[in-house]
């Protein structure tokens, strides 16, 4: 599971993020959400993700995330005026990784 969110107050930007998949040890696969809103408009989107985790590559580490789906977008009638753009697909690539280390530290 994963959460990830943040808040403005320049423009009333926000953005939020929400994954639960389940791990098949190298890889994850699983459903995921994100709200995301400024003061010219708002677009929501849903989809899904496969994460891939490269615990050794040489000496980092390193993590692979796709995500794809549809966003709905409200607040500039679907114009492009708006800092989200259109309904439609989106999909996206994540890549990731901690130099000089063999495997990540611990999350505390």
């Amino acid at each position: 599971m994963a959460l990830y969110g943040d808040y403005s107050t320049a423009f009333d930007s926000y953005h939020a993020l929400a994954r639960v998949g389940y791990d098949f040890g190298y890889f994850a696969l699983g459903p995921e959400g994100w709200v995301l809103g400024d003061e010219s408009s708002d677009a929501q989107r849903l989809g899904g993700f496969l994460k891939f985790d490269f615990p050794e590559l040489g000496t980092f580490y390193g993590e692979l995330l796709l995500s794809a789906g549809y966003q709905f977008v409200n607040g500039s009638d679907n114009d492009m005026s708006g800092n989200f753009g259109e309904e439609g697909a989106y999909a996206t690539i994540n890549f990731k990784t901690a130099f000089g280390r063999r495997h990540p530290a611990p999350l505390k």
